[in-house]
């Protein structure tokens, strides 16, 4: 609702403050969020290809959009400062494993 511009944000010592509703339909709609959001990037996945669906959609933050939406804990949320570690790490591996499949250079 702070979103809408309905609500102001409500702080406390300093800190945000979160309003979940969790009522059944409320509950429900989080569900059919869900949905779509899985619909809509399995059809850019299908007809477009995943270089477009990493394009399109910031991929990276589904798990903990999705953990928000089901009321998934917090501690087993990844950080982004954790998320972008494991990138990195990711990249560096891709990056080494790049350099080492290279075949050996032929002298002639």
């Amino acid at each position: 609702m702070t979103r809408r511009g309905l609500l102001q944000p409500i702080q406390l010592d300093g800190r945000d403050i979160e309003i979940k509703f969790l009522s059944p339909l409320a509950k429900a709609q989080d569900g059919e969020d869900i949905i779509n959001v899985q619909q809509a990037v399995q059809f850019v996945l299908q007809n477009a290809g995943p270089d477009q669906a990493k394009i399109g959609f910031k991929l990276e933050d589904f798990g903990t959009w999705v953990a928000a939406k089901t009321g998934m804990p917090a501690e087993l949320v990844r950080s982004d400062t954790e998320k972008a570690q494991i990138i990195q790490s990711g990249a560096e591996a891709a990056q080494q494993g790049i350099q080492t499949s290279q075949p050996p250079m032929q002298s002639q």
